[in-house]
């Protein structure tokens, strides 16, 4: 056990990574973390957000940060199921060093799996917060005690679950008044990180298309409208996660605030993967009030193509963007099928408003990212004949369009990489896929044909366009 004297933060927070094969990856800190710490910074509570890169042994890393930072509480994000099995690392190696430091867990995979972290990982004094964090969390390092609401733990060798009775009706006010530094460590090695977009490991050399020098994911809202199969995040995942059941902006003039922040403190492109309506009315309020900006822009086009006059704005706000798109599918027919039962991205778009979009984009100098899905629900030999065909299409047209280029059987599923089935899904609702199968990354469950067949409830219900957990 370490001994630490005089306490310097509140709470000293943890980004996991992927650890696999002795590689590591896809240690971007999630939006809610970020949202989390600002949000405590805001009320007086000392905190830092340590990221592991892979530079040192996990454990050694870990040893070091609380030397450096001797906090009253640890806490854990287990936001991403591929985190799953560092998460659980760090938490182990905190308690070894200081059992009297409680760790707390949170975030999305950590609230859903509550119950078999709390079974498998034999951690003392551990804590969950499940859903939303911000209140309970401060209610913990004022008492002390363990808050009634959104908790779960370990008393006397029994699991407690208190209710979720801490459910933001609206986002509370956060912006970034101060450098990022004070809130996230070695800040100049996190934008230094040139890790691959993909959370699959065994894909790594395959695809390709690594996070831009200087890249961070803006905080701008939380929900989705969706309720796309294979996705942990859509609507139903956030209300038995955290009981929200609407979709929630922040306000418009903190995130042109965080934004100007930012590139002052060096970010170069800003990742946006928030974008629940086609409308896209919060876009065009922040762009139109924001001042041009030294860096690029990502943004993740979840409803399709991106009007003429938001693409205008970006192009005078902003030095490049690039659009990230995925149709899923090349079968206009499914396409339309996955949207009228509910497990699809609305609005409908044709095969040639997409490339027309394309078009759009490589005319004003930006480029894209068009991605498809192998292994959909009731998908034909003919539906991936058309993936084939429209990807190909894209490929022969558009010079400026990354297209993923990989798959377990290139002939049939071009440029549509295999996904994990992620927990809360409808699909991993209705399967045996547990908490367990996702400790190693490589040995996720994927979407795939198969993996769709082995949950038979799921077909039933998608054949009728019902939510998977009725």
């Amino acid at each position: 056990m370490i001994i630490l004297l005089g306490v310097k933060m509140d709470i000293l927070f943890f980004q996991p990574a992927v650890i696999s094969d002795g590689r590591v990856s896809y240690s971007a800190i999630s939006n809610g973390l970020i949202a989390l710490g600002m949000y405590l910074k805001q009320n007086g509570y000392e905190n830092r957000i340590c990221h592991f890169n892979g530079t040192k042994k996990l454990e050694d890393f870990v040893e070091e940060k609380i030397r450096e930072y001797n906090p009253k509480y640890i806490g854990v994000n287990l936001t991403w199921h591929m985190h799953c099995d560092s998460a659980i690392r760090i938490a182990q190696h905190a308690r070894r060093l200081n059992p009297n430091i409680p760790v707390v867990f949170g975030g999305f995979t950590a609230s859903y799996f509550d119950r078999e972290i709390l079974e498998y990982a034999g951690i003392g004094d551990l804590t969950i917060i499940r859903g939303d964090a911000e209140e309970p969390l401060i209610e913990f390092l004022k008492t002390g005690e363990i808050p009634n609401s959104n908790t779960s733990f370990v008393k006397d060798k029994k699991i407690i679950r208190n209710n979720l009775t801490y459910v933001q009706v609206e986002l509370p006010r956060v912006r970034l008044y101060y450098p990022i530094t004070e809130l996230v460590d070695r800040w100049e090695v996190y934008l230094e990180r040139n890790q691959i977009r993909t959370s699959v490991p065994s894909l790594e050399d395959k695809v390709g298309h690594n996070t831009a020098m200087g890249e961070f994911h803006l905080y701008v809202g939380k929900g989705c409208r969706n309720n796309c199969y294979y996705c942990g995040g859509g609507r139903d995942a956030h209300k038995i996660i955290s009981g929200r059941n609407k979709i929630q902006f922040r306000d418009v003039e903190d995130v042109k605030a965080d934004i100007e922040q930012l590139v002052i403190d060096s970010v170069k492109t800003f990742y946006i993967d928030f974008d629940p309506y086609p409308e896209r009315e919060f876009y065009l309020s922040l762009l139109k009030r924001l001042s041009p900006q030294n860096a690029r822009l990502m943004f993740s086009a979840w409803c399709g193509p991106v009007s003429s006059e938001m693409l205008d704005l970006i192009d005078k706000k902003f030095n490049g963007a690039e659009i990230v798109i995925s149709p899923e599918t090349g079968s206009e027919k499914l396409r339309k099928e996955l949207i009228s039962r509910g497990y699809g991205k609305p609005p409908f778009y044709s095969n040639n408003n997409l490339l027309e979009f394309f078009g759009q984009l490589q005319e004003r100098g930006f480029r894209a990212m068009c991605h498809f899905i192998s292994g959909i629900p009731e998908e034909t030999e003919e539906d991936r004949r058309a993936t084939l065909d429209l990807a190909k299409e894209v490929k022969r047209r558009y010079s400026n369009v990354f297209t993923k280029d990989y798959d377990l059987a290139i002939e049939r599923n071009l440029c549509a990489p295999p996904l994990y089935i992620e927990p809360c899904s409808p699909l991993q609702r209705t399967s045996s896929i547990g908490f367990r199968d996702y400790l190693k990354p490589e040995k996720v469950p994927i979407l795939s044909p198969e993996s769709v067949g082995q949950s038979s409830k799921f077909r039933e219900v998608i054949s009728r366009g019902q939510d998977a957990t009725t």
